[in-house]
């Protein structure tokens, strides 16, 4: 980059600097807080590299001529492209968008852009950006914080995409090669040479996982796609496979193509953003997360809080949905292509929750109309909540752009997991005298007794009032229960296992509780 070029860009980062602490009337360190804090976990992010690896950062560095040429490389990321006056998409779908082949009698807005399209060329100060963004995102973030977040929430360029997702998050170099390709080759062949249990929810996973994509419907995409969570399921086989990870797989594979390259994208994004917690059996962060979230939402928008809470909305229901499969279920697949961008970019979890504040912040009106909780469930699990965006995301992008994001910062987040924590203590004490009397029984009782737990009234009673097992209960010939008192009995054990759950109160037997169940 010649030097006056890069001091253009040093102008444009002080102007939009200057700009962003007219509009917030605040630091405007709060602008950039977010992109700043993620690049400093990625930076410490602990790779191993490999002794044999070659990569070696002079040959890897790119020219601009490079950049210019990745630039115009066409493929199926041109799914993306809409019409710039309607919002109409280009192509029919990837199938086409990668042959270059728009939709038949397109509306002369939409012939216009794709015109533009086609004939498009990155100016000088954009070019130069991405060549140092790629080159060394490190020093692009630091030197030009305020420039790089308007560039991401533009939009990273379609056919730069895979490029620059791969360099944040560690997994290729500036030429897109792998950055270790050794250990965890070996490492994937060898995982692949097992199946894992979960192989049958799997594969149903990957067949209706975007079926409206073509290269999801081509059987060798679909078993690239089956590898890769076969391979991550054993690789952390304590964690196992859990449903919402097809939704992280989905836009990595679609953008690299490259199943190796999507499992350590995969890996990486797991050890950057802490998913571990989120996605394992236990779901063990997801409480926080609903807890944090929560806070956030009554301190934003305390009409619609209030609201729900009127309603006895349980807000987890849809958060639930909303954070596993990262709002895929609900959203066009080009949306979440632009949303992954702040993903990788800003961090997993204030990106989900102030997407999810964005969803409904602009869903506002229509949910105050809605008395029916039934109903605003079916409106926040479904794409008509994504209908006041009109198939805009730029319009949609554009709303990180002017978004308060004191409440997101790391700080503050950390300043609810520690209210979270302080609240969960207290609630165990208040609860250790009925979990002493769970544990004795988990201790001292045989199956026997979690079977006629489950099964009868009178052994629930006869057990957590005077702690004496009466194996007579058991004989089912011997009691008679009414629908309700069953009723009763099995709300009763749920609510048990649902505090042994929460505490971490481990027991064999609790598995079958849980069969029992069918929890």
């Amino acid at each position: 980059m010649d030097p006056e070029t890069f001091t253009q860009l040093l102008l444009l980062e002080s102007n939009l600097s200057k700009a962003s602490l007219i509009v917030e009337n605040d630091s405007t360190l709060d602008q950039t807080s977010l992109l700043l804090s993620h690049l400093d976990t990625v930076s410490n992010l602990n790779i191993s590299y490999s002794s044999s690896s070659s990569i070696d950062n002079n040959i890897s560095q790119l020219s601009i001529d490079d950049i210019q040429e990745l630039f115009k490389r066409d493929g199926n990321f041109n799914l993306c492209l809409r019409c710039s006056t309607c919002n109409d998409l280009i192509f029919l779908n990837d199938e086409f968008a990668f042959i270059n082949e728009p939709k038949p009698n397109l509306n002369k807005c939409c012939q216009n852009s794709y015109n533009i399209h086609i004939n498009l060329q990155l100016d000088s100060i954009e070019l130069s950006y991405w060549w140092f963004f790629i080159n060394n995102f490190s020093s692009c973030i630091l030197s030009l914080p305020n420039y790089t977040r308007f560039m991401i929430i533009k939009g990273i360029p379609m056919s730069l995409r895979e490029r620059i997702w791969g360099i944040i998050t560690k997994t290729t170099n500036p030429q897109g090669e792998l950055i270790d390709n050794n250990y965890y080759k070996k490492l994937y062949e060898s995982l692949n040479k097992d199946i894992s249990p979960d192989i049958r929810i799997i594969n149903n996973d990957v067949n209706r996982t975007f079926p409206e994509l073509s290269i999801f419907n081509e059987y060798s995409q679909r078993l690239k796609f089956a590898r890769i969570l076969n391979a991550f399921s054993i690789y952390d086989s304590d964690m196992g496979y859990c449903q919402g990870l097809q939704f992280l797989v989905a836009p990595l594979l679609f953008h690299y193509n490259d199943e190796f390259k999507t499992f350590i994208t995969l890996i990486n994004l797991f050890k950057i953003n802490e998913l571990r917690y989120i996605y394992d059996n236990q779901m063990s962060g997801l409480n926080l997360w609903f807890y944090q979230f929560n806070e956030i939402f009554e301190l934003e928008n305390l009409e619609l809080f209030n609201h729900f809470q009127n309603l006895n909305i349980d807000i987890n229901i849809f958060l639930s949905q909303w954070f596993l499969s990262i709002f895929a279920i609900t959203i066009p697949f080009t949306f979440l292509i632009r949303i992954f961008d702040i993903l990788l970019m800003e961090g997993f979890k204030s990106t989900i929750f102030r997407i999810g504040l964005i969803i409904l912040n602009s869903n506002n009106k229509i949910l105050l109309n809605i008395d029916d909780d039934e109903l605003i469930y079916k409106h926040l699990l479904s794409n008509m909540c994504w209908g006041v965006f009109a198939n805009d995301d730029d319009y949609f992008m554009n709303l990180f752009k002017v978004q308060k994001i004191q409440n997101f910062t790391p700080q503050s987040l950390k300043l609810l997991e520690i209210k979270f924590n302080r609240e969960t203590q207290n609630l165990n004490e208040s609860n250790k005298p009925i979990f002493k009397k769970i544990l004795k029984n988990l201790s001292n009782h045989t199956e026997l007794f979690y079977t006629s737990l489950i099964s009868s009234t009178s052994s629930i009673n006869t057990n957590f009032q005077s702690s004496e097992l009466s194996l007579k209960s058991t004989n089912s010939s011997s009691i008679s229960l009414s629908s309700t008192s069953n009723d009763f009995d099995l709300e009763l054990i749920e609510g048990l296992y649902n505090l042994c759950m929460d505490n971490k109160i481990k027991d064999p037997l609790l598995v079958k509780v849980k069969e029992r169940l069918g929890i």
